[in-house]
Protein backbone atom coordinates (compact mmCIF):
# COMPACT_ATOMS: atom_id res chain seq x y z
CA UNK A 1 0.00 0.00 0.00
CA UNK A 2 1.05 3.34 -1.05
CA UNK A 3 0.30 4.53 2.58
CA UNK A 4 2.92 2.71 4.19
CA UNK A 5 5.66 4.10 2.14
CA UNK A 6 7.69 6.24 3.20
CA UNK A 7 7.41 10.15 2.18
CA UNK A 8 10.56 9.70 -0.78
CA UNK A 9 9.73 6.52 -1.61
CA UNK A 10 5.91 8.60 -2.35
CA UNK A 11 7.37 11.42 -4.40
CA UNK A 12 9.65 9.08 -6.19
CA UNK A 13 6.73 6.09 -6.96
CA UNK A 14 4.45 9.74 -7.98
CA UNK A 15 7.63 11.05 -9.82
CA UNK A 16 7.84 7.75 -12.03
CA UNK A 17 3.93 7.48 -12.45
CA UNK A 18 4.02 11.39 -14.12
CA UNK A 19 6.24 10.30 -16.18
CA UNK A 20 5.36 7.24 -17.54
CA UNK A 21 3.38 7.63 -20.72
CA UNK A 22 5.57 10.00 -21.56
CA UNK A 23 4.44 13.41 -21.58
CA UNK A 24 4.72 16.44 -23.63
CA UNK A 25 3.83 19.08 -20.85
CA UNK A 26 4.48 18.08 -16.71
CA UNK A 27 3.89 20.52 -14.39
CA UNK A 28 5.44 19.91 -10.83
CA UNK A 29 5.03 21.41 -7.62
CA UNK A 30 7.89 20.88 -5.24
CA UNK A 31 9.79 18.12 -7.27
CA UNK A 32 12.45 17.24 -5.05
CA UNK A 33 10.57 17.58 -1.64
CA UNK A 34 11.47 14.71 0.26
CA UNK A 35 14.68 13.15 -1.44
CA UNK A 36 17.79 12.32 -0.03
CA UNK A 37 20.54 14.55 -2.19
CA UNK A 38 22.10 10.94 -4.37
CA UNK A 39 17.96 11.01 -5.71
CA UNK A 40 17.45 15.01 -5.93
CA UNK A 41 20.47 14.64 -8.66
CA UNK A 42 18.98 12.16 -10.07
CA UNK A 43 15.61 13.64 -10.81
CA UNK A 44 17.22 17.12 -12.04
CA UNK A 45 19.38 15.25 -14.50
CA UNK A 46 15.93 12.86 -15.51
CA UNK A 47 14.43 17.11 -15.87
CA UNK A 48 16.94 18.50 -17.86
CA UNK A 49 17.26 15.71 -19.88
CA UNK A 50 13.28 15.63 -20.50
CA UNK A 51 13.41 19.13 -21.79
CA UNK A 52 16.40 18.28 -23.93
CA UNK A 53 14.37 16.08 -25.72
CA UNK A 54 11.25 17.91 -26.24
CA UNK A 55 9.39 17.67 -23.06
CA UNK A 56 8.47 21.13 -21.30
CA UNK A 57 8.06 20.81 -17.65
CA UNK A 58 6.37 24.08 -14.94
CA UNK A 59 7.81 23.62 -11.60
CA UNK A 60 6.83 25.24 -8.73
CA UNK A 61 9.00 25.74 -5.79
CA UNK A 62 10.21 27.95 -3.07
CA UNK A 63 13.85 26.78 -3.14
CA UNK A 64 14.88 29.33 -6.22
CA UNK A 65 18.37 27.34 -6.07
CA UNK A 66 16.34 24.46 -7.73
CA UNK A 67 14.66 26.75 -10.32
CA UNK A 68 17.86 27.79 -10.88
CA UNK A 69 19.35 24.70 -11.36
CA UNK A 70 16.93 23.00 -13.59
CA UNK A 71 14.93 26.03 -15.05
CA UNK A 72 15.80 28.03 -17.76
CA UNK A 73 12.57 30.99 -17.69
CA UNK A 74 11.34 32.12 -14.76
CA UNK A 75 8.31 33.36 -13.20
CA UNK A 76 7.59 35.09 -10.08
CA UNK A 77 4.60 35.18 -8.42
CA UNK A 78 4.17 37.42 -5.63
CA UNK A 79 1.28 37.66 -3.68
CA UNK A 80 -0.92 35.75 -6.02
CA UNK A 81 0.48 38.43 -9.11
CA UNK A 82 2.59 37.16 -11.57
CA UNK A 83 5.51 40.25 -10.91
CA UNK A 84 8.36 38.66 -13.38
CA UNK A 85 8.80 36.42 -15.71
CA UNK A 86 11.87 36.30 -18.02
CA UNK A 87 15.16 34.21 -18.66
CA UNK A 88 17.53 33.43 -15.82
CA UNK A 89 19.82 35.08 -17.91
CA UNK A 90 18.13 37.79 -18.25
CA UNK A 91 20.04 41.25 -18.35
CA UNK A 92 17.20 42.86 -15.58
CA UNK A 93 18.87 40.67 -13.06
CA UNK A 94 21.89 42.15 -13.06
CA UNK A 95 24.06 38.96 -12.47
CA UNK A 96 22.09 38.85 -9.36
CA UNK A 97 21.20 35.03 -8.36
CA UNK A 98 17.67 34.69 -8.52
CA UNK A 99 17.82 34.58 -4.66
CA UNK A 100 18.72 37.90 -4.61
CA UNK A 101 16.67 39.25 -7.68
CA UNK A 102 13.57 37.78 -5.49
CA UNK A 103 14.41 39.80 -2.36
CA UNK A 104 14.94 43.01 -3.83
CA UNK A 105 12.20 42.95 -6.15
CA UNK A 106 9.84 41.76 -3.39
CA UNK A 107 11.04 44.45 -1.29
CA UNK A 108 10.21 47.51 -4.11
CA UNK A 109 6.84 47.10 -4.82
CA UNK A 110 6.83 50.49 -7.37
CA UNK A 111 9.02 48.46 -9.37
CA UNK A 112 6.35 44.62 -9.41
CA UNK A 113 4.22 46.12 -12.30
CA UNK A 114 6.83 47.07 -14.45
CA UNK A 115 8.70 43.72 -14.73
CA UNK A 116 5.41 40.84 -15.77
Amino acid sequence: MCKDLSRGTRQKLMFAQAFLHDPELAIIDEPLINLDPVMQRKVKDFLKGYVKNGGTIFISTHILEVATQICTSIGIIYKGKLVYKGLLDDPVLHGKNLEEFFLELVSRPEELSSLA
